[in-house]
């Protein structure tokens, strides 16, 4: 589909001055998208479960209670976690914030982003590890044992300063340079194999590019080295690129057009790529309405890698007007939620990961869900009401003339239990596309 583009007539709309200021298209409860998201979210989403119930001889048992409860999305609902807030070595946090800044985490996520200590200007770059970069390696320990997916940011950021620690930097010889940090993007993959399920290889590879074009002469080919050498540190880890290409704002639009050129060399290269991120840090200047998102994930999704929203969230600071704070978290809640729907029933979109949780800890104070005092904003209640209400299966019923109780509910693991001469029988399963069967 051919892609809108709102960009004006936003900027335009959210600095009326009167309460046209606090809409978008798209957003009222009624509004055309919805009801087409909603099928698509019920194809793309589900999958059907039967529940077979038989006796010791294998005959099937008819009017046998059956309960069956989900435990756990498919889907990835994941947050950025500081490392030394999840494992308790915050020294601003008391006891009491830790615990339920775990609980926070176990309560409403099923996947974690660990940022501090894997950035390139952090890691000692084959010197061994440092107290900054022990501190990942801690909060990657904290997710496995937990059996969390972890996803991993950044192996590689071209970001002048910051591409490497200084003493690399310095270097005068470039290829030497570029060796060097195809040697990294293999040692840091390898390092952390055994608890990163995915990687941010290469972070802002055409907004902050700086090193890339300085150094490299804009030499495309150098993506491909660095993601082929993640590849080979770590076979098993799904591999992405993540880039701020998604929001409606003219500088955005131009990284949007480049990054859309990047992927498609990638893929004409056939370079070590699973995966396509998108940073989503809006704010209400640079909201994409739900039907334009939908139409810009229909473009990138032809290259038919996955996509996931590798950072989301959503305020108000970085408006030139001030907003009415009542106001700007309805505004904030609402688009939330309609930014959840669209990426959910997109079947390119495998996760969406919010980009912090408590207000102390997140970059953008009035973005995250949890205030200072661990009070929550309506951006939590409308994500846990979509995410454990909504999207949630946890049905009873009984067999029928055959043993079977069928369904059809959210992809996820789910425990089924089925009661049977007051005896319970229990199993697990997960639920995927097609047909899942359970026999008890």
């Amino acid at each position: 589909m051919a892609e809108k583009d709102n960009t004006d007539a936003l900027h335009h709309k959210f600095r009326a001055g009167d309460d046209t200021e606090y809409e978008y298209p798209g957003r009222s409860p009624d509004a055309d998208w919805r009801e087409a998201a909603t099928e698509r979210i019920d194809k793309y989403r589900k999958g059907d479960l039967e529940v077979h119930v038989t006796d010791d001889e294998g005959v099937p048992i008819e009017g046998v209670p059956v309960h069956v409860e989900m435990t756990k999305h498919a889907f990835g609902f994941g947050v950025e976690v500081d490392s030394d807030a999840l494992i308790g070595q915050n020294e601003e946090m008391t006891e009491a914030d830790t615990q339920q800044f775990q609980k926070s985490f176990h309560k409403l996520f099923n996947k974690g982003t660990i940022n501090d200590g894997f950035p390139p200007w952090k890691w000692d770059w084959g010197d061994g590890t440092n107290p900054e970069t022990q501190i990942g390696f801690d909060g990657v320990q904290w997710l496995v044992n937990r059996d969390v997916p972890v996803h991993g940011h950044t192996i590689l950021w071209m970001w002048p300063g910051r591409a490497a620690p200084e003493e690399i930097l310095k270097t005068d010889d470039d290829t030497e340079l570029r060796e060097r940090m195809t040697e990294h993007a293999f040692e840091v993959a390898s390092e952390l194999a055994w608890g990163i399920d995915e990687w941010d290889v290469i972070n802002h590879p055409v907004k902050m590019d700086g090193v890339w074009h300085e150094r490299f002469d804009s030499d495309p080919s150098a993506w491909v080295e660095w993601l082929n050498a993640a590849r080979e540190g770590d076979p098993e880890a799904k591999l992405f690129i993540n880039e701020a290409a998604f929001r409606n704002d003219e500088e955005t639009e131009r990284y949007r057009e480049r990054y859309y050129d990047m992927i498609e060399y990638l893929l004409e290269e056939d370079a070590e790529v699973d995966g396509v991120g998108f940073m989503g840090h809006f704010s209400p200047e640079t909201l994409v309405p739900p039907e334009e998102a939908l139409d810009r994930l229909d473009r990138f999704a032809e290259f038919g890698l996955e996509i996931q929203f590798t950072e989301y969230d959503f305020s108000d600071d970085w408006s030139d007007d001030e907003f009415p704070i009542e106001k700007a978290e309805q505004l904030q809640a609402d688009y939330t939620r309609d930014f959840y729907i669209y990426t959910f029933s997109h079947p390119a979109v495998t996760s969406v990961i919010t980009w912090g949780i408590w207000e102390p800890t997140h970059w953008r104070d009035r973005a995250a869900f949890f205030r200072e005092d661990w009070s929550t904003r309506p951006v939590h209640d409308v994500y846990k009401e979509l995410v454990f209400d909504r999207w949630w299966t946890e049905e009873s019923g009984e067999t029928d003339s055959v043993g079977s109780y069928e369904l059809r509910g959210f992809k996820g693991e789910y425990i089924v239990q089925a009661i049977v001469d007051d005896k319970t029988r229990t199993a697990t399963v997960t639920v995927d596309a097609g047909t899942n069967v359970v026999e008890l």
